[in-house]
């Protein structure tokens, strides 16, 4: 979903640059806190999980993350009734969805292209000539959510 900042006097050491410039880079919810933290010059503690966005803003040109996360509940789709959980990664070009019981089996999965289709209209994930790549996301996504065991397990 977009992210939209509006900082009071515009970025600082920017001068010359639009405030509506639009950054077209990945960025997660748990990036809301440090980059608030930044922005009011306040220490981040150290259990923080996301990382302030503020350098991006400074320097819209610099790559920040390879891929964003997310993870949710009970949503609807056309095809079957309710998922329990949905795991997600997203990267530049693509999204990889996997929706699994409350057991953790697989339901269904996902892959939509953004480069060929922006609008998420086809699901490329059973495609023969997607296998690869379908399980290169799925490996990305594993290690995310092994990330976020590993800090759920942490004090």
């Amino acid at each position: 979903m977009p992210l939209l900042i509006c900082l009071p006097g515009g970025v600082r050491g920017k001068a010359g640059r639009s405030d509506d410039s639009a950054i077209p880079s990945l960025s997660e919810h748990v990036d809301l806190y440090p980059t608030l933290c930044d922005l009011c010059g306040l220490g981040k503690p150290s259990w923080l999980e996301g990382s302030s966005l503020l350098p991006l803003i400074e320097d819209p040109g610099s790559k920040r993350k390879g891929a964003a996360f997310s993870h949710r509940k009970h949503m609807w789709h056309d095809s079957l009734q309710v998922y329990d959980i949905a795991h997600s990664v997203r990267t530049e070009r693509y999204r990889y969805i996997v929706y699994l019981d409350e057991e953790g089996g697989l339901l269904y999965r996902e892959l939509f292209d953004y480069q060929e289709d922006p609008q998420e209209t086809e699901n490329r994930a059973e495609l023969p000539e997607c296998e690869t790549l379908s399980v290169a996301l799925s490996a990305l996504l594993e290690s995310g959510l092994e990330r976020l065991r590993m800090n759920a397990d942490s004090p």
